[in-house]
């Protein structure tokens, strides 16, 4: 198997303070992505059980804001999303590099509680800009992530697992050292030069 790829001299970290003067985001508050194409109503993507998750986490809801992009105009239909706050970006800007790796980099990490993931794009772009994920076991992502290495893989479908994932990621120490490890992680093994060098043997 070889894995897809992404060119990781364009796909690297924005300095987080810069990243969030940019943005207009507050510099001293946690920020946790999710991203889904289709958005939060796309069942595979898990939306709901990040919510579920966010009740249970040490962080207080004023704390912290989630950072969705994708479609979110049903936002409101899930009840549990008043107790937080949300930053929206409803679009992928055409796939330009630039405003993606700036979302990213301004966050602290990444949460992707899909009950169906072929591979994890998504885990692979926020990795090669530095920030971890944390997704479940017996999906893609599991190409991407290693267990505490690099990020966090919870028992499948587990809130309590999960909500323990974000937690493990929020921790200043640990958040340091797998930001370090990801982006280490995309360039030994997903980087143009590594992927190439697997089709040629071939």
């Amino acid at each position: 198997t070889i894995s897809c790829t992404l060119d990781t001299n364009i796909w690297k970290p924005i300095e987080k303070n810069l990243a969030r003067e940019v943005l207009c985001l507050e510099k001293n508050k946690k920020y946790i992505l999710f991203s889904a194409f289709n958005g939060i109503n796309d069942e595979r993507k898990g939306f709901d059980l990040l919510l579920k998750s966010l009740e249970k986490i040490k962080l207080k809801p004023q704390d912290f804001t989630v950072v969705i992009i994708g479609k979110s105009s049903s936002l409101k239909d899930f009840k549990i999303s008043s107790k937080y706050k949300f930053k929206i970006y409803e679009n992928f800007f055409n796939g330009e590099d630039l405003p993606l790796r700036l979302i990213y980099s301004a966050c602290d990490l990444v949460v992707m509680p899909s009950r169906l993931e072929a591979f994890g794009q998504v885990a692979l772009e926020a990795g090669s800009c530095g920030v971890p994920c944390v997704s479940f076991k017996e999906t893609g992502v599991e190409d991407i992530i290693d267990h505490k290495i690099n990020g966090y893989l919870a028992n499948y479908l587990s809130i309590e697992d999960l909500s323990q994932g974000i937690d493990y990621l929020l921790e200043e120490k640990n958040n340091l050292n797998l930001s370090v490890e990801i982006r280490k992680k995309v360039e030994n093994n997903f980087s143009y030069e590594q992927i190439s060098k697997k089709y040629k043997k071939i």
